[in-house]
């Protein structure tokens, strides 16, 4: 057997795409068998009130896929095409690989089921870098062409909840649950604390 240096020599000359290919069959085979619907969760509507109790509804279940970006190569010294680089204000560049994960998960278990990976790539030949956000947009528009009647609720962290992001998802009908936090939605704070509601009737 290979040791984990050299296994990982042999894949890196290997083309992903071919691969990659096998995850939407391989999907579809765990769905068919039944094993995906443990990370289902139902939704709820309402509430509504009858009879002097809020009562809600289940409607149809959902998948929850969580998109998360991860560096897995940072060098100063090596590098390829396809890196991004950022310079210091020492002038180092570093060069790096990242790419963004979409993982269904269920709250309150620990289960997760890996579903695709998009990387941050440069290679287009522009001196524009790639970046995290372009390539969740490109992972989450595979994901709804592979699985147009799979229903999916997309999280992500803050970086995320912006509003091309955003339109992206409305655009191909996901909901979303996307954190935004003070510190890096101020406009959209002080929007909120500027807010008054008014009563009609």
């Amino acid at each position: 057997v290979p040791s984990d240096t050299q296994m990982r020599t042999i894949l890196d000359e290997a083309p992903t795409e071919p691969m990659r290919a096998l995850l939407p069959w391989g999907f579809e085979k765990i769905c068919r068998a039944g094993w995906a619907q443990r990370y289902q969760i139902p939704t709820l509507s309402g509430p509504r009130k009858a009879g002097g109790k809020v009562t809600y509804t289940r409607t149809e279940a959902y998948y929850t896929g969580a998109l998360d970006g991860t560096e897995y190569f940072h060098s100063t010294a090596i590098q390829c095409p396809q890196c991004l680089h950022k310079t210091t204000a020492q002038g180092v560049v570093h060069y790096s690989h990242t790419v963004v994960a979409a993982t269904v998960v269920k709250a309150g278990t620990h289960d997760i089921l890996p579903r695709d990976v998009e990387a941050v790539r440069n290679g287009d030949g522009s001196e524009k870098q790639d970046c995290e956000i372009n390539a969740g947009k490109r992972l989450i528009q595979r994901l709804r062409d592979e699985h147009r009647p799979l229903k999916m609720i997309i999280t992500g962290d803050d970086l995320y909840a912006h509003e091309p992001f955003v339109e992206h998802l409305n655009k191909l009908r996901m909901p979303y649950v996307l954190v935004a936090k003070p510190e890096s939605h101020k406009e959209l704070f002080d929007w909120v604390e500027g807010f008054v509601p008014t009563r009609s009737g």
